[in-house]
């Protein structure tokens, strides 16, 4: 009863420091894409409470190969509710941000059991409660994360997220549990696909719930499952779910169909690549020193790089990326090797290829989480080392 009581607490504290944190940005306005996506949206504006203005609505996205239905179709509600009044829709996000810190609670204390052996564990000598509190925290208050929380149309990526996190918890859940039946499995499995499908009909980077859960099988599972005859089933689903669409996405690349944008662009697809090798560092500071004033809403300031030297920053990133890699390989500790490869996983979309803007801080959600578990772990390692008391954190 005491353990329950304490993970109440901290689970209260919780929720609270994010409604503090939140609670001075309920009092702004909509902005920019706000105004394309729901203010100026005929679909909205001019709809009614009925199926036929519902459908309307969720298929009016002004950008997004899929649409984005759901999340249009919540911005629809919203309007039903309370028109166009601001703060309606910031309590949505905000309410949205809240249930993905519970959810980034669960999927953190499951992560931990298995990304840390009993070294580990006997070195940090802290709860697995505690630590899942202080990394969710971390990410829950994270100024990286503000623009997906108070930038109304953003919604369309906490909303995403919010079923990449339950794909994850269901997967870790399905994996954890030995005794399933194959019905079982395959039920788990189509569920988790279908989560998937929600996400990405949220915001099309929904989709790397699939690169997420190979990145947990991989690392964390390496195909180990019981009976051995099922593992037919996950090779089956990776297939489905990964593998076909990797490739029919690497023959849309191949013939142009995801390059057309770069014409209405300052930068080629080859400068984007090499300018995204900076991008992902600069996140990376930003995660680890969020200084206030390097962040904001737009970076259209972001120098392009136009040549492995031109800036030089270029090609020492570059290297960052091929040491940071070399570690990744090298080292045996699983919590390092998790939280960098799904940080990297998850800007794969945003942060290669698509011609899309070079720098958005919202791209950060969910990937963010990698490097904050890193940062917390690493945190407690070098105050044991220091002979620090860590009960102090609860």
């Amino acid at each position: 009863m005491i353990k329950l009581n304490h993970s109440i607490l901290l689970l209260l504290l919780l929720l609270s420091s994010v409604v503090i944190v939140y609670l001075p940005g309920l009092s702004g306005g909509f902005i920019y894409d706000d105004y394309s996506n729901i203010l100026n949206n005929l679909a909205i504006v001019n709809s009614d409470l009925n199926f036929s203005s519902a459908w309307s609505a969720s298929m009016s996205a002004p950008s997004g190969p899929f649409g984005r239905p759901v999340a249009m179709l919540s911005f629809y509600l919203n309007y039903q509710l309370s028109d166009f009044a601001p703060l309606s829709y910031k309590i949505v996000n905000v309410s949205i941000h809240l249930l993905n810190a519970l959810l980034v609670y669960l999927l953190v204390s499951k992560l931990l059991t298995v990304i840390l052996d009993s070294k580990d564990l006997l070195k940090i000598s802290i709860s697995n409660n505690v630590m899942s509190f202080w990394i969710t925290a971390i990410w829950a208050v994270h100024p990286i994360n503000l623009t997906a929380v108070l930038y109304t149309v953003q919604r369309m990526t906490s909303l995403s997220a919010t079923f990449v996190l339950l794909g994850m918890l269901s997967y870790l859940k399905l994996r954890s549990d030995n005794s399933s039946s194959g019905k079982l499995l395959i039920g788990r499995l189509t569920l988790i696909t279908f989560l998937g499908i929600f996400a990405a009909l949220s915001k099309e980077n929904g989709l790397l719930l699939f690169l997420y859960l190979f990145v947990i099988e991989v690392v964390l599972f390496k195909w180990k499952i019981k009976p051995i005859d099922y593992s037919r089933y996950l090779k089956s689903f990776y297939l489905i779910v990964l593998v076909i669409p990797l490739l029919a996405g690497a023959f849309l690349l191949f013939r142009g169909d995801l390059t057309t944008g770069y014409s209405g662009r300052d930068f080629d697809m080859t400068e984007r690549l090499m300018t995204q090798l900076r991008v992902i560092w600069f996140y990376i500071f930003l995660i680890l020193i969020p200084r206030l004033n390097s962040f904001n809403l737009y970076h259209d300031d972001f120098i392009v790089s136009t040549s492995l030297i031109t800036p030089i920053s270029t090609i020492s990133s570059l290297l960052g990326f091929f040491i940071l890699f070399c570690i990744v390989f090298k080292t045996q500790k699983k919590w390092f090797v998790f939280g960098i490869t799904f940080f990297i996983c998850g800007h794969l979309m945003e942060s290669t290829v698509l011609p899309l803007n070079l720098v958005h801080e919202h791209r950060n959600y969910l990937p963010s989480l990698g490097i904050i578990l890193i940062f917390v772990v690493c945190l407690l390692f070098l105050l044991k080392i220091v002979k620090f008391n860590s009960n102090i954190f609860f």
